[in-house]
């Protein structure tokens, strides 16, 4: 990790808790395969976003956030792949948390 001048900062200066959630998204296990060991085999993946999901996993990172010195939360997704539900939780960091 590098300061805004590009210059390596001190490992005491590095304080970052990442969260990640894993019972949706990828991991809800909805898909399988089809003719599995033929020439036609395929597979399908599935992923699945709630809201309840995404306010569960934002609201524990605010929290955790809250604690720390520089109070400060930031959301980083791989939205590349997923377009329409990774585009749904970086929204959803953009709204208050229900209460």
């Amino acid at each position: 990790m590098a300061d805004r001048r590009n210059l390596p900062l001190a490992p005491e200066a590095i304080d970052v808790l990442t969260v990640h959630e894993y019972t949706e998204r990828e991991y809800s296990s909805i898909g399988g395969r089809m003719f599995e060991g033929t020439p036609r085999e395929i597979v399908m993946q599935e992923t699945v976003m709630s809201r309840h999901g995404v306010d569960r996993v934002l609201e524990f990172a605010f929290e955790q956030a809250m604690r720390q010195p520089r109070r400060k939360l930031t959301s980083a997704t791989k939205s590349d792949n997923h377009f329409d539900a990774y585009r749904y939780a970086e929204a959803s960091t953009k709204q208050p948390l229900a209460a």
